[in-house]
């Protein structure tokens, strides 16, 4: 008997058990896929974990992290204004400093236990974006479960956490961009605004309820509306211009209202979620008003009046529906009437507030249309997925299936099942919400690649109710009894997986190194993992700037300052020019401040001080740029006399604030240069030109065309500081180049299935000089067939020149002689030496006068206001006078700052020396065989391949 009893009793607790793992099974599961996204996510981590310190990927990363020390020090406040970047005027950019930065800093606090180191605050920053790509996955389980069952929610987060692309590249360690907290807020928003449609579907809510004022019948979808309305308002306090969503919501009552009154339902229940989300999500967006003007990328008066016309537009349409009930017409008609309605007051919207208008359709034609402005199109991820032009759908087709596999075809699967399903039935707002939101997804990854990462969530979501579909059709569902299994229900089961496991096989591969997750989960080269890169070439030269050149006094890093359009500067402060993707690196890493940064702040000003190809001119722009706008739109379009004219005007406080610095890279000199151009006339095709080489490929004899630069580009300010180390230039000296050196090459290769002769990527880099690798490359492409070289360079990483006043040399010669003055200087940072040399003319009386920007001697500290310069000078100044003597000259460190005059006796009197001939054969020595030390790796080893050094 008691073991019949025990038997049974058995049997209740297995039964139990199965119970049990039947309703919770999804649980453990979706924490495990939570588990694999945040492990995979993390594996790189140790790349950007060093002993010197934390590094970042990208440009925006280092800024977060500037923006989240400071919440950490002002908790819970964040910066209103930053002096310390876009010089001379300060910048306020509201796409940071939001939410997200609030939330690190936040953990930061936790971490650190209320006081948290530097390292500890760029720790917590570094792992932010792999914590907060992994809990995408629980509101992406519970949209998808609001469609289907639990087993085909779970496939769609297992889609989300296996699927490659933007979005796990976003997500990884150390990509600390607002990105993933984006992501996450955006599916917040989706989910809750989803359960309030459903809960107002619900109870319907209707206006005679409201007019009754019976807030118990009201109190539920009332809450979950205003719920959903706190979502986006999140959503918007992380990224300002998560307004396009509140767009896509309008276009969805627009069409979902006039449906459900055309098909016989009342309109009042859902727009009643459409009044209380949106109105919640405009005293939000006044509660953090960043901007009293119209802008998408702050928080504006935009997002307010926006905000309360969907509203207000959902008011009307029920307002609408009451009057059309008894007029007579035909409920059909009523759907194209609120579409007229809607587009005649878009028009009287453009007419009473056009500047609102206008930035409405400026930032529906940046996300929703292809064909982006050339300046826009200078921004990586901000350029169309698929370029438009031939064969446009077959690429695009190859790209998704690149992307997303087979889950973009069941994806569209999905989406064709439930927009039926929507639409046979009882047009469920959930259902059709989740349609026209996919489709304005998909239409903004189109137009920006940069949307990828949020195009994810809907190819998981249709996934997820694709398979929910297919479960159905074989008649599994959620009492599915596990003893009716049949071999067609596991063949399906199996056939669902296959789907998944099809477009991220590699992962399946993937080594237990950090080192190669990145190469095999987005198809990349093995090695090339995520990793800080470019910032580390930077370096030498941000730590030089924090210890070579003049403190900044009277401006704290960390300090709180007013916002303003013009900021007044310390007469210590100064300003660096460079290009915009390295403005960050200059104000987080190197403590000073860039005149142009990743904002593209200063991107037009910058551009055309690279591209002037006059000394004068390009020196008047540094010097005007106090004058001009923070967002100078007519640069193009200035003379010397408009910037000598602003000078003219300028207040002592204007005169004071000077662009001391100018920071160039190899990349910028090379396949950065385009864009660059492209910011200010003239086209950039100018700077760049065809030429033809004869080269034996493959054993044929061709003439192979290749890019090189044109005589315009080697005119420009760039190609004369960066190349010829401002030879030639008054004002313009070099004080600190990196020790890191690039060999770049420009070759061309045959396809031997092909036999089409295909040019590399202009002025690739093969390595770093002194490396190996760069060596082995080198010469592999000598001793190829198939490969022709055009042009071989070596690069230094980063220089910096130091613009000064210049010291002027005056003297006497006969009238028209040419007098050239010419100065040996050795770089202590790569031992090499190089001649700084400038010819000038004596004019009709016979008087000459040359301005030189190097010193010989007496050189100031950066504590009396100097530069610590890694350039010496090797002796001092030769003047050569045409048919007349040799005359040198010392030229002090004051002189050149303080643009003194030096008077040269050109016929070699007491104040000047003759140099001897074996003095004058040995300063030629030695600069000959300085360049020639560092070019003897690329000598003259291929035919047609000039060797360059920078």
């Amino acid at each position: 008997m008691s073991s019949e009893t025990e038997t049974s009793q058995d049997l209740i607790e297995g039964q139990s058990v199965v119970d049990l793992f039947r309703e919770y099974y999804h649980v453990p599961v979706l924490a495990a896929l939570v588990g694999f996204m945040l492990w995979l996510r993390i594996l790189p981590a140790d790349n950007f974990i060093r002993p010197d310190g934390v590094y970042f990927s990208g440009n925006d990363a280092w800024y977060h992290l500037r923006e989240t020390t400071y919440a950490v020090k002002n908790w819970p406040s964040t910066m209103p204004f930053d002096p310390w970047t876009q010089f001379p005027y300060g910048v306020s950019n509201s796409q940071f400093g939001t939410l997200y930065d609030q939330l690190v800093a936040t953990a930061a606090l936790v971490v650190g236990l209320g006081d948290p180191s530097q390292r500890q605050i760029a720790t917590t920053l570094l792992y932010a974006p792999a914590v907060i790509g992994a809990a995408v996955a629980v509101p992406t389980y519970f949209i998808a479960r609001r469609l289907t069952g639990r087993f085909g929610a779970l496939f769609g987060v297992a889609v989300l956490a296996l699927l490659p692309g933007t979005f796990l590249a976003r997500t990884i360690a150390g990509f600390s961009d607002h990105h993933a907290a984006e992501v996450l807020f955006h599916a917040i928003s989706v989910l809750a605004f989803m359960v309030a449609l459903n809960v107002a579907e619900t109870e319907k809510p209707i206006y005679e309820l409201v007019v009754d004022r019976d807030w118990d019948a009201l109190r539920t979808p009332t809450l979950y509306s205003v719920a959903a309305g706190v979502a986006i308002s999140l959503y918007v306090w992380v990224w300002p211009p998560a307004i396009v969503l509140v767009g896509i919501i309008g276009t969805f009552f627009l069409l979902a209202l006039g449906a459900k009154y055309a098909t016989g339902s009342s309109p009042d229940h859902i727009a009643y979620v459409g009044v209380v989300a949106m109105t919640t999500v405009a005293v939000f967006s006044l509660v953090r008003l960043d901007e009293f003007g119209f802008s998408a990328s702050a928080i504006s008066l935009l997002h307010v009046i926006l905000t309360l016309a969907v509203a207000a537009g959902c008011a009307f349409l029920v307002w609408l529906a009451r009057q059309w009930e008894g007029s007579g017409f035909s409920r059909v008609l009523f759907p194209f009437s609120a579409l007229s309605i809607a587009l005649v007051g878009a028009v009287a919207f453009s007419f009473v507030l056009p500047e609102a208008w206008g930035s409405i359709q400026n930032n529906l034609e940046r996300v929703l249309t292809l064909g982006q402005s050339d300046t826009v199109l200078t921004i990586g991820e901000a350029q169309a997925l698929v370029e438009m032009g031939p064969n446009y759908l077959q690429r695009l087709n190859r790209t998704l299936v690149l992307l997303y596999g087979l889950t973009y075809i069941t994806g569209i699967a999905g989406l064709l099942a439930l927009t039926y399903r929507a639409v046979t039935e009882r047009l469920r707002a959930e259902y059709v919400f989740v349609a026209v939101w996919t489709v304005f997804v998909f239409m903004m990854t189109l137009t920006q690649q940069r949307f990828n990462y949020y195009l994810v969530l809907p190819v998981a979501v249709l996934n997820a109710y694709f398979v929910g579909e297919l479960l159905g059709v074989v008649n599994i569902d959620s009492s599915f009894d596990l003893e009716d299994i049949q071999f067609y229900h596991v063949s399906v089961v199996l056939a669902a997986i296959v789907l998944v496991i099809a477009p991220i096989a590699p992962i399946g591969a993937i080594a237990m190194t950090s080192s190669n997750v990145h190469a095999q989960v987005t198809g990349g080269a093995q090695g090339t993992g995520p990793a800080p890169r470019t910032v580390t070439s930077w370096d030498s030269t941000t730590d030089w700037m924090q210890n070579g050149t003049p403190e900044i006094e009277g401006m704290e890093k960390y300090g709180t300052y007013e916002k303003t359009e013009d900021f007044e500067y310390p007469e210590s402060a100064y300003g660096i020019m460079s290009w915009w993707d390295y403005g960050h690196w200059i104000t987080v890493r190197g403590d000073r401040i860039p005149h142009a940064n990743p904002f593209q702040a200063g991107a037009r000003t910058a551009s055309r001080y690279f591209l002037y190809e006059n000394e004068t001119k390009a020196n008047l722009l540094l010097e005007a740029l106090p004058s001009l706008s923070p967002r100078e739109g007519n640069i193009d379009n200035y003379t010397t006399s408009d910037y000598r004219d602003m000078i003219a005007e300028q207040t002592d406080q204007q005169r004071a604030e000077d662009t001391r610095y100018v920071t160039i890279d190899y990349q910028m000199a090379t396949r950065k240069f385009g864009a660059i151009a492209t910011w200010s006339g003239p086209p950039a095709g100018e700077y760049f030109a065809r030429q033809n080489q004869n080269a034996s490929l493959g054993g044929q004899n061709l003439t192979v065309p290749y890019q090189t630069f044109s005589d315009r580009y080697e005119e420009t300010m760039l190609a004369k500081l960066y190349w010829d180390d401002a030879d030639g230039l008054e004002h313009y000296r070099l004080v600190h180049s990196s020790q890191q050196r690039k060999l770049l090459v420009t070759y061309s290769r045959l396809n031997p299935q092909t036999g089409q002769v295909m040019q590399q990527p202009f002025l690739s880099s093969i390595g770093n000089l002194g490396g190996n690798r760069s060596i082995q490359n080198f010469f592999l492409l000598q001793q190829r067939q198939d490969f022709v070289v055009h042009d071989v360079r070596q690069a230094t990483s980063v220089k910096t020149f130091e613009r000064v006043e210049g010291a002027e040399l005056t003297g006497s010669a006969s009238p028209g002689a040419n007098v050239t003055v010419s100065l040996t200087l050795n770089n202590t940072q790569t031992g090499t030496n190089f001649t700084y040399e400038q010819t000038a003319q004596a004019n009709e009386d016979g008087e000459f006068a040359v301005t030189v920007p190097y010193a010989t001697n007496d050189a100031v500290s950066p504590s009396q206001g100097g530069t610590d310069s890694a350039i010496e000078a090797d002796g001092v100044y030769t003047l050569n006078v045409e048919n007349g003597g040799i005359t040198t000259v010392a030229v002090p460190e004051s002189a050149v700052l303080d643009g003194e005059s030096i008077t040269v006796d050109a016929s070699g009197g007491s104040n000047a020396s003759t140099a001897a001939a074996g003095d004058e054969s040995d300063d030629e020595d030695s600069s000959a065989s300085g360049s020639e030390s560092a070019s003897a790796v690329v000598g003259s080893q291929f035919v047609g391949a000039p060797a360059r050094v920078a």
